[in-house]
């Protein structure tokens, strides 16, 4: 199976999408209501992803997504305040992880894959931030486990709002077909 420049520019959209509403959109959720709620933004990760992985049905749609997402965020401190290209394999990890589940292009599959993605992409980015000491890292593994599971449940609710967004909205289009044909 080859991918075409739809499919790459699919994925590159996406991933730009997810950066920018993440990046922009959660320090102005942050400002107003000065509490986590920007947390919400991970629901969009394998919302995005998925439909990705949907749109183009070409094997690691999700991952090339998230990876383009993960550089994008490299030198920001979008994620965790973790540096520069610490962060990339972690998501990219987890990614890959999650992709046997979104292949099934299924409900089923996709709120796993996004559960998975989170559960996976939550530990190793919360190991990083405890093993290099950063701001909030001595409140340890407890509240880490807390606000993964929070992840758990925002991924697997993203991963079917996704799928759900891809077959109530998307799969009929005409250029979805294109470019899946």
């Amino acid at each position: 199976m080859r991918y075409t420049t739809n499919d790459l520019i699919i994925y590159a959209l996406f991933g730009a999408a997810l950066f920018l509403i993440v990046f922009v959109t959660s320090p102005v959720i942050e400002a107003l209501t000065f509490s986590g709620a920007s947390a919400l933004m991970l629901f969009f990760e394998p919302f995005f992803g998925n439909l990705a992985a949907l749109i183009t049905k070409k094997p690691f749609a999700f991952t090339i997504t998230l990876t383009v997402y993960s550089i994008l965020a490299a030198p920001t401190v979008a994620i965790l305040a973790i540096p520069t290209i610490l962060k990339v394999f972690p998501i990219v990890f987890a990614a890959l992880s999650a992709e046997y589940f979104i292949r099934k292009y299924n409900k089923k599959g996709s709120a796993i894959a996004g559960v998975i993605y989170m559960f996976i992409s939550g530990w190793l980015l919360a190991f990083l931030f405890i093993k290099m000491g950063l701001p909030g890292s001595e409140l340890g593994l407890g509240v880490a486990a807390i606000l993964i599971l929070f992840g758990m449940i925002l991924g697997g609710l993203g991963g079917l709002s996704g799928f759900w967004f891809y077959e109530n909205k998307l799969k009929d289009r005409a250029f979805v077909k294109r470019i899946q044909s």
